[in-house]
C-alpha cells in the first residue's frame, strides 16, 4: 500500500453539497483530508513485501487469513472459505513472441500476465479470489494462485469514511453485457451508488438513480498512471488492449480502469461483484476524510468544479502506482 498524504481542507460543498456550504463554513476546519492511497498489493502497510498466495482473508469464523492494510480489510462474499490471495502479473504467458518476464504465470492464469512485450505497465501483484478448485496451501499460503473462473465478490470495508478515485481490473475480456457491479454503501450501510457498465453499448449505467452516461467506455492507446484530471464530473471507463498477439483473444490481459467521475465521497464499503466471469484487481485509490462535527447527509460531488477543490488531489497530481515494462 503507498500513501501520499496532501493535508489539505476537504472541499464543504464536495462533502456536502452547496446548500450545506454557509451552514458548516464556520467549522470548515475541523475537515481534513488524510492523503491519497493507493492499494496495490505489493506491500503490507509497514512496507513489508507480500508473497503471492498470501491468504488476504481465509474462513471468516476462523480467521485464518491477515488484513495486511491498516483502514481497510478486504472480504469475499460467498465462498469465504475459500479466500483471497495476491497473484505475481509479473509472468510468463507463453504467448508466441513474447518476451519479458521467464517465470510461468501461475494457475495457468496468462490472461493476468502483465508487462513485457504486452506493453502494458508491470504491475506485480494483484488481487484475486482464489479459485475453488486450487485450494492447495504450502506455509500459510495457496500454492496455486489463480483466480476463480466463474465469478467472485470482493468487498472493500473501510475504517472510516473514504473518498473514492479509481478502481483498476485486469482482463474483462467478457464485460459487455454489465457484468462488473460496483456498490458503494454509507456507514449506515445504505447504497450511495452502483454502477455497471458495457463495453458494446458504450454506457456507464447508476442503478441508484437510473441515469445514464453515454460514450462512456472507451479505448485508449496509452496505459498511463491514474492522476487529477481524469476525474470528471461523470463516471467512465477507459480499457486499454495489451499486445498480446492473439487474434480470437483480443482482450485477454486487458486493463480497465474505473474511475468514479462525481468523486464519491463518505463511502464506507465498497463491492465488486465479478458477475459470472474472472478478472482481477490490480488497485484502488481512495481517500480518508476525517470529520469531528455533526453527520450531514450521504451526498456525491455535485460537479466538477468542486472536484478541484478536492484535497484528493492534494493541489497537484494523485499518482497511482505504476512499475515499469520489462
Amino acid at each position: 500500500m503507498k500513501t501520499r498524504k496532501t493535508y489539505s481542507l476537504i472541499s464543504q460543498a464536495a462533502l456536502f453539497g452547496k446548500s450545506a456550504l454557509v451552514a458548516t463554513i464556520a467549522v470548515a476546519a475541523s475537515v481534513t483530508s488524510a492523503g491519497a492511497i493507493t492499494l496495490d498489493f505489493d506491500q503490507d502497510s509497514n512496507g513489508n513485501a507480500l508473497d503471492a498466495g498470501t491468504i488476504v482473508n481465509g474462513k471468516q469464523s476462523r480467521n485464518s487469513g491477515i488484513d495486511p492494510w491498516s483502514g481497510v480489510k478486504i472480504r469475499r462474499i460467498g465462498r469465504e472459505s475459500k479466500g483471497l490471495t495476491v497473484f505475481n502479473s509479473n509472468c510468463d504467458p507463453n504467448y508466441p513472441g513474447y518476451t519479458g518476464f521467464a517465470n510461468n504465470c501461475t494457475g495457468g492464469d496468462t490472461d493476468l500476465a502483465t508487462g513485457g512485450s504486452l506493453n502494458t505497465q508491470a504491475r506485480g501483484n494483484i488481487l484475486i479470489a482464489q479459485d475453488s478448485g486450487r485450494q492447495n496451501r504450502t506455509n500459510g499460503k495457496f500454492s496455486n494462485p489463480g483466480d476463480q473462473g466463474n465469478g467472485s465478490t470482493i468487498k472493500f470495508n473501510f475504517d472510516e469514511d473514504v473518498a473514492l478515485g479509481n478502481i483498476e481490473f485486469l482482463d474483462f475480456d467478457k464485460t459487455d453485457a454489465n457484468k462488473i457491479k460496483l456498490t458503494a454503501r454509507d456507514v449506515d450501510n445504505e447504497i450511495i451508488a452502483e454502477y455497471t457498465f458495457s463495453r458494446t453499448t458504450g454506457i456507464v449505467i447508476d442503478n441508484v438513480t437510473g441515469a445514464t452516461f453515454g460514450n462512456a467506455v472507451n479505448e485508449t492507446d496509452v496505459d498511463e498512471a491514474f492522476t487529477a484530471d481524469k476525474l470528471t464530473g461523470n463516471p467512465y471507463v477507459e480499457y486499454f488492449l495489451a499486445n498480446n498477439g492473439l487474434e480470437d483473444e483480443a482482450f485477454e490481459n486487458s486493463v480497465w480502469d474505473f474511475y468514479f467521475g462525481e468523486e464519491l465521497g463518505q463511502v464506507r464499503s465498497l463491492e465488486v461483484n465479478f458477475n459470472g466471469i474472472s478478472g482481477a484487481i490490480s488497485e484502488l485509490t481512495y481517500e480518508k476524510m476525517y470529520s469531528d462535527f455533526l453527520s450531514e447527509p450521504k451526498v456525491r460531488v455535485p460537479e466538477p468544479s468542486s472536484i478541484a477543490a478536492l484535497a484528493f488531489i492534494g493541489g497537484g497530481m494523485f499518482l497511482s502506482r505504476r512499475r515499469k515494462s520489462k
